[in-house]
């Protein structure tokens, strides 16, 4: 992923998830893979999995990714559950 390679990084990080791994981690950088190759729709469960679990997460920035992937075209937010009743 570091190097720009983020097709290669992805399956990488596709077969670390497969392994059943549940770290947020794979899940960010797969993410950030899928936002770096300008799959939005496949960044979302993956970055919605990670600020669900750590809302800080890489100091924010999965957040703001999450945002980002939300902005792009023909993607809406998901509307946030009222506690009142």
């Amino acid at each position: 992923m570091d190097d720009g390679k983020f097709a290669e990084a992805r399956a990488a990080f596709d077969k670390a998830i497969a392994a059943r791994a549940d770290t947020p981690d794979p899940f960010y950088r797969r993410g950030v893979c899928a936002i770096q190759l300008g799959d939005a729709a496949a960044a979302l469960p993956d970055l919605e999995r990670v600020v669900s679990k750590e809302s800080d997460y890489d100091f924010q920035r999965a957040a703001g990714l999450l945002a980002h992937a939300y902005a792009r075209p023909g993607k809406k937010r998901k509307p946030k559950r009222s506690s009142a009743k």
